[in-house]
């Protein structure tokens, strides 16, 4: 297999076996899923599932309910097939969405926590200035999630690729 990136609302579906999702902000924050995706490039089994469309702006303007409707069900839809998710926390906005993607992560997959097999694998990347991130520490101390939370995406997609590499050391 080689490295696939798809990006909403694009129907193309996975072709390898680990997929990771990409959830953080996208409204009124950076494109920090473009850093991601090159950061994640260089790893052939995976493939980065983005929510983040090219016309994003265009499309939260003009389209009405409809189309938000459509995007938030591609959503729904990638993230409960991803074997991975990943989140990141920029300090830009609060991002209300990401945090209940999250916390309906954490509750989905606590049984999970830091085993090489079962649920979805869950990266996550809080930058030090974001407004909850007290909050967010607190919550996955809560739930018992032991991993690294990273504050920088290189450190965040390292810990990615360093975890796919071991999958693919052990399973082939």
């Amino acid at each position: 297999m080689a490295y696939q990136y798809i990006e909403s609302p694009s129907e193309v579906e996975s072709l390898n076996k680990e997929t990771i999702f990409l959830i953080g902000g996208i409204s009124d924050c950076t494109n920090w899923q473009q850093q991601i995706k090159e950061l994640l490039s260089v790893n052939d089994r995976l493939t980065v599932i983005n929510p983040r469309r090219k016309d994003f702006s265009d499309f939260k303007g003009s389209s009405g309910y409809k189309e938000s409707e459509t995007q938030i069900k591609w959503e729904f839809d990638r993230i409960k097939r991803a074997t991975q998710l990943l989140f990141w926390f920029g300090n830009e906005t609060i991002q209300p969405i990401s945090l209940f993607h999250f916390g309906s992560a954490l509750e989905r997959n606590k049984k999970y926590f830091d085993k090489i097999t079962g649920g979805q694998q869950i990266f996550i990347g809080i930058e030090p200035n974001y407004k909850r991130s007290f909050d967010l520490h607190i919550q996955i101390k809560l739930f018992g999630y032991t991993s690294i939370v990273s504050d920088n995406i290189e450190q965040l997609t390292s810990h990615v690729n360093s975890y796919n590499k071991n999958l693919e050391m052990f399973f082939g």
